[in-house]
């Protein structure tokens, strides 16, 4: 049985795409929609822009994390904590 690589997704930190082999697909970073007009990431009730590493909304639920900006995710430690 020979295994065919039938694409390869390449992420940056904050998940900006640098490269796709097959460039059809609108799953990003996470398995969540693309809108490929404005290059932002679905989350439901926010949109994520991979290149600011932020949302461009406030988080709905930002009353109970006084500390962090409401634009963030996951508290800024991309690395620590994914």
């Amino acid at each position: 049985m020979t295994l065919i690589i039938q694409n390869f997704k390449q992420y940056a930190a904050f998940g900006e795409q640098t490269l796709d082999t097959l460039g059809v697909t609108r799953q990003g970073y996470i398995g969540k929609e693309k809108d490929v007009e404005n290059n932002l990431g679905d989350h439901g009730v926010r949109k994520y822009d991979p290149i600011t590493g932020r949302f461009n909304s406030i988080d709905p639920l930002f009353e109970k994390y006084y500390g962090w900006s409401p634009y963030q995710k996951i508290g800024n430690k991309i690395i620590q904590d994914t």
